[in-house]
């Protein structure tokens, strides 16, 4: 299992049509955190990946 790039997170977001305050919420971190995967600059786990994107689904 791989970490996420920015822009596989970029396009989830845009998909489901969610913002990234509201990405940050269902990946159960700050705002700031989640700017910084969306930037790059910070990896996502994979497990927090996996979590996020079957959270994005349900909601």
């Amino acid at each position: 299992m791989k970490s996420p790039t920015p822009e596989q997170i970029k396009q989830l977001l845009e998909e489901h049509k969610v913002s990234q305050k509201l990405g940050a919420k269902l990946s159960l971190v700050g705002i700031a955190t989640f700017k910084r995967y969306c930037a790059g600059t910070t990896k996502m786990h994979p497990y927090v990946w996996k979590e996020f994107k079957l959270r994005i689904k349900v909601y």
